[in-house]
């Protein structure tokens, strides 16, 4: 099962080429896309929840603001919550580790 397709290429030219092949590939194997959900040529788009460039991921603010708008948690069920979405952005926040270290000891 394959929900998402992403084709990322190093120029215009080179991407027209990129995506024949795929289309070429997909109309082999006889699977078709949505046309709600097919996007061609941006030079980024959000996929899985992340916002993706030539400059590789980020996060969306989206994603940002609702963090932001986190309120201090009270329990610890809230905690592991908030553990659990900070976890998803660590790759975004330099010395995650050594913040988190004392949440999640």
């Amino acid at each position: 099962y394959c929900d998402d397709i992403v084709v990322a290429s190093k120029g215009l030219d080179q991407h027209i080429a990129d995506l024949r092949e795929v289309l070429t590939r997909l109309r082999e194997a006889n699977i078709s896309l949505g046309p709600g959900k097919s996007f061609a040529g941006f030079p980024s788009a959000v996929v899985l929840g992340k916002q993706v460039d030539s400059f590789g991921t980020s996060t969306t603010e989206a994603k940002t603001d609702a963090i932001r708008k986190i309120h201090f948690p009270k329990t610890l069920l809230a905690l592991e919550s908030f553990i659990g979405l900070a976890g998803s952005m660590r790759h975004h926040v330099k010395g995650y580790a050594s913040i988190m270290e004392p949440l999640e000891s």
